[in-house]
């Protein structure tokens, strides 16, 4: 009888884990357009001492012998082509690959008060000689860095929601903030960040708050949560509830980490 009552105590708890696991790492990434190539978004990062407008592209092909090209502008100058690279299923079902496009020497580091500004749009070759392009229906699209900005700092194509920037700092607890960037889809919406410093045994979850919005129409929101004083690190994806569909950013089902003590401004699988 005591066995018995011992191995149904390990069945809950083992339901109780892939629960928590189940829950913690949500689906619904982004918007299915069906096309055969959009962009998810983009934004622009400082790195090595460059300006870089950086991003992922959806494809409908999975097929990573494919081409993706970023043909972009930096300012008034010669419009460029740059490779993406394939990094794999998004969602299971499209492709998903990852671009940069250097802007030149950041602005900051010479002091100088002025924007890098890039305009592009996105073609796919298939292997079978197909072509596809998205242009932003015609608008190419618009994103700047630097000191000011032309145009705005993220631009979201397929994506409803991405996280702009986040990071952590250790006072008499731990904490992490970030800021959201998002569209807005109704006046009505519920964002929230979903979070973890124990590696998902355990999750909490903070309503995050409207800032502000951008020239381009899309809405800034930040967020603030705390942990223990020996946190190491902290998982989290973001959510938005709109017109009773929830999408998601969790970095492509991997969730983001922020290390205390960090700051993390550059997409990427992390």
């Amino acid at each position: 009888m005591k066995l018995k009552k011992k191995a149904f105590f390990i069945l809950v708890l083992f339901l109780l884990l892939i629960g928590v696991a189940y829950f913690a790492v949500p689906k619904k990434t982004f918007a299915d357009t069906g096309k055969e190539i959009q962009l998810l978004y983009a934004k622009t990062i400082s790195k090595n001492g460059h300006i870089y407008a950086c991003g992922y592209v959806q494809t409908k092909s999975t097929n990573p012998w494919d081409t993706v090209v970023l043909h972009y502008q930096v300012g008034n100058g010669e419009w460029k082509d740059v490779n993406a690279n394939y990094i794999g299923r998004n969602d299971g079902t499209y492709g998903l690959w990852y671009f940069e496009m250097d802007g030149s020497p950041d602005p900051m580091s010479g002091y100088s008060k002025i924007s890098v500004d890039f305009k592009f749009a996105i073609k796919i070759t298939k292997n079978s000689g197909e072509t596809f392009w998205d242009n932003n229906n015609g608008q190419d699209y618009k994103v700047s860095g630097g000191y000011s900005a032309t145009y705005d700092r993220c631009v979201l194509g397929a994506s409803n929601l991405v996280l702009t920037s986040a990071h952590s700092w250790v006072n008499d607890k731990a904490y992490f903030s970030g800021d959201i960037t998002l569209k807005n889809l109704a006046y009505v919406k519920d964002v929230k960040v979903r979070y973890s410093y124990d590696n998902w045994a355990s999750f909490k979850e903070v309503p995050a708050y409207y800032n502000y919005t951008q020239g381009n129409g899309l809405e800034i929101w930040s967020f603030r949560a705390e942990g223990p004083a020996d946190t190491n690190n902290f998982q989290f994806a973001l959510s938005y509830t709109v017109n009773g569909q929830t999408y998601w950013d969790n970095n492509f089902q991997s969730n983001y980490t922020v290390n205390v003590g960090e700051y993390l401004s550059s997409p990427g699988l992390r």
